[in-house]
């Protein structure tokens, strides 16, 4: 019994090694999407970072001289990209929008929040993704 299981092992040695080559290339090619070091400038699925206090901008239109206030003032932004792009993130880098339409002025609301990123970085999720609105009495 042993000897015919020795015997299986040492046949097709050529079909054996390229499945062993094919398996470890095909595990260093997803290990390397997964951890965004791609070579020649791949982006892969690349590396996520979060990042946590992400100031909240408002924007409403010039020619509309009311204050408005929003809670919470600062975001959760987790974003997705090439490792040498999320090093050198910074939070001012993120551009976190809430537009206020004039027309609910007094009204307390929930806004969507719009988030953009530099070239390369996705934007994953933000936390809260509405954002409570108001203006307060004069």
């Amino acid at each position: 019994m042993a000897v015919a299981w020795f015997q299986r092992l040492r046949r097709d040695w050529g079909l054996k090694l390229f499945a062993l080559a094919l398996a470890v290339l095909i595990w260093t090619t997803v290990h390397d999407m997964i951890q965004g070091t791609g070579g020649g400038g791949a982006v892969g699925f690349g590396r996520t970072r979060t990042l946590p206090e992400v100031p909240v901008w408002v924007l409403i239109p010039a020619n509309w001289g009311q204050a408005w206030r929003v809670e919470p003032a600062r975001v959760e932004v987790v974003v997705r990209g090439r490792r040498e792009l999320l090093d050198t993130l910074r939070p001012e880098d993120i551009r976190v929008v809430v537009r206020v339409d004039p027309e609910h002025s007094g009204v307390e609301h929930l806004e969507p929040v719009e988030v953009s990123a530099p070239a390369g970085v996705n934007v994953v999720r933000v936390q809260p993704p509405r954002i409570r609105v108001w203006s307060p009495p004069d």
